[in-house]
């Protein structure tokens, strides 16, 4: 009996709540999404290393409602992001911390407090962060 092997391309995550939103996409590391993603955010050096990597997920937007911030909903958000991504089979999730924002906290931290490590902090305003499964 033959063995059927899943090709594994482009799976859109999206998570939509009254509270706020989290999307992306999980994909191949050989797939030029990834590599466009990082180029246009300047981080094109660092996809040697990310290309190690079977599987990615890149968290493009995420968005917690000002007057719900403090509540846990980024970490319920983020969570069902990882989830999903983690269903997929991704090795890593990246996505680029904007560190502009006017947040009550520092969120390169609150990232690193679940477990994201940086990447490269070569333009601090946005930080390049990464989660491996």
């Amino acid at each position: 009996m033959e063995q059927v092997t899943e090709v594994f391309t482009y799976k859109s995550i999206t998570i939509e709540e009254d509270y706020g939103s989290i999307e992306g996409f999980a994909v191949s590391t050989n797939e030029e999404n990834v590599f466009i993603f990082l180029e246009g955010e300047d981080y094109l050096e660092e996809w040697g290393e990310l290309s190690k990597n079977q599987r990615v997920a890149v968290v493009k937007n995420f968005y917690v409602e000002e007057e719900e911030r403090g509540n846990g909903y980024g970490t319920e958000l983020l969570d069902a992001f990882l989830s999903e991504a983690d269903f997929h089979d991704v090795d890593k999730v990246i996505l680029i911390a904007d560190m502009t924002e006017n947040n009550q906290m520092n969120l390169m931290e609150w990232y690193q407090n679940r477990d994201f490590q940086v990447i490269s902090n070569k333009n601090s305003n946005y930080p390049l962060m990464g989660y491996t499964f």
